[in-house]
């Protein structure tokens, strides 16, 4: 398994679904904040799926998303999580 840490932007159109499945660790409760953030899924053609990375295959299942638009995913609720991920021109980490 690789430890390639790299920005990847993710782009889409107002109101168009991320196409993002996620598996989170830690944080099942309201006020707890989230251990791991990891990719479960990416929907076939959705922005998730489209997006570059320097490695090959792009986002896949098992990737961990360290950072939200800069906000570390370990000082962030799921809620929180899925908010920011709700944002336009979306950079994970």
């Amino acid at each position: 398994m690789s430890s390639v840490e790299e920005d990847i932007i993710i782009y889409k159109l107002p109101g168009e679904k991320l196409g993002l499945g996620l598996r989170f660790e830690g944080g099942s409760r309201a006020n707890e904040c989230v251990r791991h953030l990891y990719v479960q899924c990416t929907a076939e053609s959705s922005p998730a799926a489209k997006t570059k990375c320097t490695w090959p295959g792009g986002l896949r299942a098992g990737d961990e998303i360290l950072l939200i638009s800069g906000k570390n995913v370990k000082k962030l609720t799921r809620l929180d999580c899925v908010r920011a991920l709700k944002g336009n021109d979306i950079i994970i980490y």
